[in-house]
């Protein structure tokens, strides 16, 4: 789960901000004051790790609706030239880091499973952080990688460079000491500030209380300086390591990095060489070095792969709308796959609490109870088949009774088409979207991407559009909801809705009370809400903390939300 990000030199940030995130995360702001530049900072992120696009103009999760414009016109000040940085903590949650060792089991030296268990079960969170160059062209300036909120290490790509190399490496980190031993003298060693590998045994112990339980041989402790000592080389605070790197790029984080450095053998990049050629030695060492740098940007990179957003404007799908997969940059945005996804009758997870039946009766429901949004709608599908004209006149014609079988058989194979009808209660009518209030056709989109479970990272801008307030304040609980179907989800909501907020609150308020309903029930822990505004030329994001009893700890900044109390008086 993505926990924070940090912005700088990106659209309306100049200075660096840092924006919470938890699985409810509200922007607010005043109109044009940066609120936007979060979720699109996570847009263009998810361009530079997955797509290597730099230059973005329209991205792939932004579908048709967002166009960024290339990085001068979003790089802060459109002052070509800076440095665009973005970073991304996050927690594992289970997930497992590559193992990039190859099959061979022979390259695995004797203790590499106490390696690999001990250093992996270690690494619960991890922040990729990555510059960019916005000069012509922009490039890839470094990417860092933290373990567990300390850093581990540094891709830098020099511009002027014929090589990326791999600087900063933290031998000592926390989750390569094994045992208290290593530990303390991991603590040690960093006092002296990158000297340690010249110092003294002597030198050492002085600065140690117990010096009898310091065993250190000049070496650095730890198996990653293990490995890479096996390979003939020492670590030392300042090792800097070449990688084979096209110029402004970032590696492949599904393959083992590469140290050519280390070994005049032949590089795996080539087909003809296997890799139980190269020294057992040098690959241990990469596929360690690896997982732990490559890994955590691996799924970082995953877990962008699935971001979803959904757009400010949902367009409404035309009459003869066909359902249908579509390959390409992302229908979310404008709320067209939605439909899709509903048409498809994709069904709810097992494990998803009061998530029973499909996605299309869960969507029904949020629309048509008294409790929840009381629409006086419900959706259903219909399927049909467009049987043409000349299948017709087959069994209107004076030989239509000799034609029944043959009819029947090229109606069977004609494909089904199935489209999503909405039903008028009330009236018991079925009705097109288009034979409804604008209102509608906006919150189905909405109450599909809070309730289907396929993406970790939800994006949701004005969710409230076209809702009267008693709808807006329902609308807070469809978002609790939207928490519940996957575990470890972030939603990101982009709004002016003081009566979702006003929802919300009360929700923590009851839960704190402990008279919320179970699939209400929400904590103050779980709501991150951020407040955007601009002042001078860069936008400064304000957190706004919330009591257990459903208060904010600190006034809205600028007077937000006080119109009430100025109409009242």
């Amino acid at each position: 789960m993505i926990t924070a990000i940090e912005i700088e030199n990106f659209k309306a940030f100049g200075d660096r901000q840092r924006i919470e995130l938890r699985p409810l995360t509200l922007l607010f702001g005043p109109n044009s004051g940066g609120k936007s530049s979060v979720a699109h900072a996570l847009h263009y992120l998810r361009e530079v790790l997955c797509e290597g696009n730099l230059d973005a103009h329209k991205t792939w999760s932004g579908g048709d609706v967002l166009d960024l414009g290339g990085i001068r016109n979003f790089v802060h000040g459109r002052q070509a030239g800076r440095p665009i940085r973005l970073k991304a903590e996050f927690t594992l949650d289970g997930a497992d880091l590559q193992d990039f060792l190859p099959e061979e089991g022979s390259m695995y030296p004797p203790e590499w499973d106490r390696i690999e268990a001990g250093v992996r079960g270690l690494v619960k969170s991890a922040s990729v952080e990555v510059e960019i160059d916005s000069s012509d062209p922009p490039m890839i300036r470094s990417m860092l990688v933290g373990l567990n909120g300390e850093g581990f290490a540094e891709l830098s790509i020099p511009r002027n460079k014929p090589q990326a190399e791999i600087r900063q490496i933290n031998w000592l980190h926390p989750v390569l000491m094994s045992d208290e031993g290593e530990r303390k003298l991991a603590a040690v060693l960093k006092q002296t500030e990158g000297a340690a590998s010249k110092l003294s045994r002597v030198q050492v112990e002085r600065m140690e209380e117990e010096p009898e339980k310091l065993d250190w041989d000049g070496v650095l402790p730890g198996p990653l300086a293990e490995l890479f000592g096996r390979t003939g080389a020492t670590a030392s605070f300042g090792t800097i390591l070449e990688i084979p790197l096209p110029i402004g790029n970032l590696p492949a984080f599904d393959r083992r990095l590469v140290c050519p450095g280390l070994s005049t053998a032949t590089q795996p990049d080539d087909p003809a060489v296997k890799p139980s050629l190269l020294p057992p030695a040098q690959i241990n060492f990469e596929a360690l070095l690896s997982m732990l740098f490559l890994g955590p940007a691996k799924l970082l990179q995953d877990c962008l792969r699935n971001f979803r957003y959904v757009g400010p404007l949902r367009a409404m799908p035309p009459r003869q709308f066909e359902p249908k997969d579509h390959t390409g940059r992302s229908r979310w945005p404008s709320g067209r796959k939605a439909w899709e996804t509903l048409a498809h009758d994709a069904g709810m997870i097992a494990s998803a609490p009061a998530g029973e039946g499909t996605l299309l009766e869960e969507v029904s429901r949020w629309l048509e109870a008294e409790d929840r949004l009381d629409t006086g709608y419900r959706l259903e599908l219909e399927t049909s088949k467009q049987v043409p004209a000349r299948v017709i006149a087959m069994l209107t014609g004076e030989d239509a009774s000799d034609n029944i079988e043959l009819v029947a058989s090229l109606i069977k194979a004609i494909p089904e088409q199935t489209r999503v009808m909405l039903r008028d209660v009330g009236r018991n009518l079925t009705l097109q979207p288009q034979d409804v209030g604008v209102g509608l056709s906006q919150i189905v989109p909405v109450l599909v991407a809070l309730m289907d479970p396929g993406s970790p990272l939800v994006s949701l801008e004005q969710p409230e559009l076209h809702l009267h307030p008693r709808q807006q304040a329902a609308l807070g609980d469809a978002v609790i909801r939207g928490t519940q179907v996957r575990q470890n989800r972030v939603m990101i909501i982009e709004t002016h809705s003081e009566h979702l907020i006003l929802r919300l609150l009360r929700r923590i308020r009851e839960t704190t009370e402990g008279r919320s309903p179970a699939n209400n029930a929400l904590k103050a822990d779980q709501v991150s809400v951020v407040y955007v505004q601009v002042d001078g030329t860069n936008a400064s994001a304000i957190d706004l903390p919330i009591s257990d009893d459903g208060d904010f700890d600190r006034a809205w900044p600028n007077g937000f939300f006080s119109e009430r109390v100025q109409e009242l008086m």
